[in-house]
Formats: structure tokens, sequence, C-alpha cells
């Protein structure tokens, strides 16, 4: 977005779409909260008026529970079609995302095996042959039960993630001499472009509920999701515009897989380049 829209144009759009999706999500969070009070209400008055009977229907006992989903809360509004079509959406965006990581992690990985080309195998010479075989892997992930399970293996992710930030970070500082002095051409068509891609960065949003329903304590979920909210937002404007000051316009999506061909002559950069991309993959 920064590379497309400059930095001042970047910025701004990264906090409006920031803070537009982080609406949102607390909106559908508070309504999903209204939804279990108003339930719970009205099933304790029924339960007083008739003791001793069970007169819950399962349609209410499930809006009752704590782990309400998005297409329960399209039913509460709109009735059983409206779920379907939610589910529907849900499932069509989460495709959409997981092909787009599938292909950037092929990106990620076909970088780096074309810089040791006698060292693998034909196969991972090519962008399908690398998505070829990291297939089984990512297909693995969905055996993974619930969020619980996930868990050590998103604080994994994450430590890698912060690794590759630190990566990042000594290859800006080593590269910031050399930094362009060129400004960054504002290319104002590619702006409806630029608005998708950091709306694509918070495709995880599909994650907020469950997220909130799996916590110990939930009443704690509105400051650790404005925090972590306000820390991605900012990580994004951040990496971003350091990125394009010290390395210009990045013209791929995968800002490491553009570093490694950048800088595939530079000796003293590519062990810290590939580093960097494994672990950001």
């Amino acid at each position: 977005a920064v590379s497309q829209i400059g930095f001042v144009g970047g910025t701004m759009a990264i906090g409006v779409m920031s803070l537009w999706s982080s609406y949102n999500c607390w909106t559908i969070v508070k309504i999903k909260r209204y939804i279990e009070r108003s339930t719970a209400e009205a099933n304790s008055r029924v339960n007083n008026i008739v003791d001793g009977l069970e007169t819950k229907s399962e349609s209410a006992s499930s809006m009752a529970s704590s782990a309400l989903t998005y297409p329960d809360v399209g039913e509460w509004a709109y009735g059983d079609k409206f779920e379907q079509f939610i589910s529907g959406c849900i499932c069509t965006q989460q495709l959409a995302v997981c092909t787009v990581f599938f292909s950037f992690i092929g990106e990620n990985i076909l970088a780096v095996c074309q810089l040791v080309p006698e060292e693998v195998p034909n196969i991972l010479l090519s962008h399908s042959g690398v998505m070829t075989v990291a297939l089984p892997f990512i297909l693995g992930l969905s055996l993974i039960p619930n969020l619980s399970a996930m868990t050590p293996i998103i604080a994994m992710a994450t430590v890698l993630l912060f690794g590759g930030f630190g990566v990042l970070g000594y290859i800006i500082s080593a590269e910031w001499a050399e930094r362009p002095t060129d400004p960054v051409e504002v290319q104002w068509k590619e702006a409806p472009l630029a608005l998708c891609a950091i709306l694509y960065s918070y495709e995880g949003i599909c994650l907020i509920l469950p997220i909130e329903s799996t916590m110990a304590e939930p009443k704690k979920f509105k400051r650790v999701f404005w925090s972590a909210m306000g820390c991605v937002a900012i990580i994004l404007a951040v990496v971003s515009n350091l990125c394009v000051l010290a390395f210009g316009e990045v013209t791929n999506g995968s800002v490491t897989a553009f570093l490694l061909e950048e800088y595939k002559d530079n000796k003293s950069l590519i062990v810290f380049l590939m580093v960097a991309n494994t672990a950001v993959s």
C-alpha cells in the first residue's frame, strides 16, 4: 500500500482500514454478548414460570451458549437462510485467504531454493513443485481440533515471526546508508488494490468470536482485543514504511521474497535474508 499511494496516504489507509475492521469485529462481539444475555434472561423467565419442566428448544440452548459463531449471529438477526449465507461467505473467504497464503509460502520457499539449486531436489525449483510438496503439511493443519490445541503452534509462529522482523530490521539498518533517495511515485489508480491488500491483512477476523468464547475470562477480551489490533496496525505501518524507505518500491506481495531477488548477489546479506524468509514462511 505504501509503495502504491505513498507514505502519508499508505499510513492513513492502514489506520482507517484497521479502525474500520476493528470496530466491525468489536460490534459483532457486542451483538454476540447481547444475544447470550437476552437468551439467558428469557430462558430464566420461562424456567421460573414452568417449574420443573425443560422448555428450552435446541435453538435457544445454542443461543445461550458462550460458543456462538458468526452464522449463529446471522440466524438471530435474519433467520435460517441468512445463517446459511454467512456460513457460505466464511467458507469462501477462508478458502480464498488460505489459497493466497499457500501461494506466498510457495513463493518464499522457492526464492530460497533457487539460491541453492544444487542442494535441493528438482521439484523444489518451480512454484508448483514447492506447493505440491508443501500441500500435505498444510492439509495436516486441518486435523487440529480446536484453537486450544493450536496454542503451541500459534506461540511458535509468533516467535518465528518476530524473529523474522528482527532479521529484517538488521537488513534495513545494514542497507540504510544506501537507501534510494527518489520520492515514492504515488499511483492513485492503484488505491483500491492497496486498500484491498490492507483489508486482506486482517483476514484473521473470523477468529474473533472463537477466541473470545474460549478465553478463561471473556470479560478481559475487550482490553486484549483492542491492544492486539492496535499492535497489528502499528506493525503494519512501521514495517511497510521502513521497507519502502530502505528498499524503494516493493513489487512483490512478500517483502522477504522480493529482497531475496533484489539482493541475491549480496553475499553479506543473503544468509540473513534466507533466515528471515524461512522464519516468515
